[in-house]
Parts: C-alpha cells; structure tokens; sequence
C-alpha cells in the first residue's frame, strides 16, 4: 500500500511540475537566443516566431540569418525570398501604416481601374506613419526586391499583401528617382492593380 502511495505522489508531483514547465514557458524564449550559432532547420523556425512575434530586433536578426545564412545556402527556394520580404516589409511598418490608412477612408482603397491615383496612394499611406525614419525606403524596397525575385525569377505566387507591397516599394523607390524609369512604374502599377482587385470583396 506504501509503494502505491509513493507512486501516486510522485505521479501527482511530475504532473504538477509538468504543468508549471508549460505555463511558465514562452516562445519568445527562443527569440532570446544567438540565431547564428543555430542549426539551419532552427533559423528557418527562429526566423518564422520572430516574424510572428513582431519583435523589432528579433526580426532584424531573423531578416540578417535569412539573408546571409538561409538564402545562400538554398538559394533559388521562393520562400525564403518571400520570408525575407515578409520581415523587411514588417520592419518597414508600412502595415500598420496602410491598416490606419483605411481605418481612416472606411477600408476603401484606390480605384484600380485609375493608377494615376497610385502615387498619391503612396504617399497617403506614408503619411499614416508613426515614425518613418530613414530605414523605412531601405526596407520597403528590400521588401520589393525579395517578393519580384521570388515572383518573376523562382515562379512564387504571391499573396495579395505581397503584391500590394511589391507594387507599393517598386512605386515608392522609382519615386524617389530624379527620372523614373516608366516600365518600373507601370509593373509597380500592375502589382498594385492585382492587389486591390484580390483584396476588394
């Protein structure tokens, strides 16, 4: 009878400190560790929680794993292009931007059918920024540059957000040039027409 008692304390003790181990425990803890001195198949998760997680400097590093340790390593796989665009693009904050931007218009976007408007578009959804800074173009064009590869080169699909943020950093960056070149403009044009016309119930 004592060994059973025995037994059934211990039972109750592992159960109860199994219970604490999991409410105690966080994902973030991960994103506590040095990323690079992790194996591959562990920066790919690091990198994936961070970008969930919405931690600035945790995706900063998972952006800096993802483009020099994951990519060249595996250098024509589409989702890592798309997770390195899905984390400059998250850092560039524009999200949050456009998300306040039709808070505020009653989640109207642009007419499709009128891309003269785009570069306005632009610019009324920067104008939802919080705090720009001078990394935002940086990011935003990475982020560009990362969804049009995995698009155009590897044969990715995009998302209706990507190509709205393909379209929006390929406008915002041919902007921002003395000449725009026009066939940049209008293939930023034709990612932001798929966009809406995707995200327009």
């Amino acid at each position: 009878m004592k060994a059973y008692m025995y037994a059934v304390i211990i039972l109750v003790l592992a159960v109860i400190l199994g219970c604490q181990d999991i409410f105690t425990y966080s994902p973030l803890d991960f994103l506590e560790r040095d990323p690079s001195t992790l194996s591959k198949a562990q920066q790919l998760l690091y990198a994936r929680q961070a970008l969930s997680s919405g931690n600035d400097s945790a995706m900063v590093a998972a952006l800096d794993v993802v483009e020099n340790d994951l990519i060249p390593d595996d250098p024509t796989n589409p989702e890592l292009w798309l997770l390195a665009g899905d984390l400059a693009w998250t850092l560039s904050h524009i999200p949050i931007a456009l998300q306040n931007y039709l808070f505020a218009n009653n989640n109207q976007f642009p007419d499709p059918g009128s891309p003269a408007g785009f570069p306005q578009f632009v610019t009324d959804v920067k104008s939802y920024l919080s705090d720009p800074g001078n990394e935002v173009p940086l990011l935003e064009a990475a982020a560009e540059v990362y969804y049009c590869y995995a698009d155009i080169t590897l044969g990715a699909t995009l998302n209706a957000m990507q190509m709205l943020a393909a379209g929006l950093g390929k406008l915002s960056f041919q902007l921002s040039l003395p000449l725009p070149v026009p066939a940049e403009v209008l293939a930023a044009e034709a990612y932001i027409n798929a966009a809406i016309r995707a995200l327009i119930p």
